[in-house]
């Protein structure tokens, strides 16, 4: 079964603000940050 990236639960920056930053993973055109 193949798991998307979009599921992982690791972040990569926590800041003073409470905003969560995570890598997916972006296929060919690289990897993207995500803001929530």
């Amino acid at each position: 079964k193949q798991r998307s990236d979009a599921v992982r639960t690791e972040h990569i920056v926590f800041d003073k603000s409470g905003r969560v930053y995570w890598r997916l993973a972006g296929g060919s055109s690289g990897s993207r940050i995500v803001l929530q």
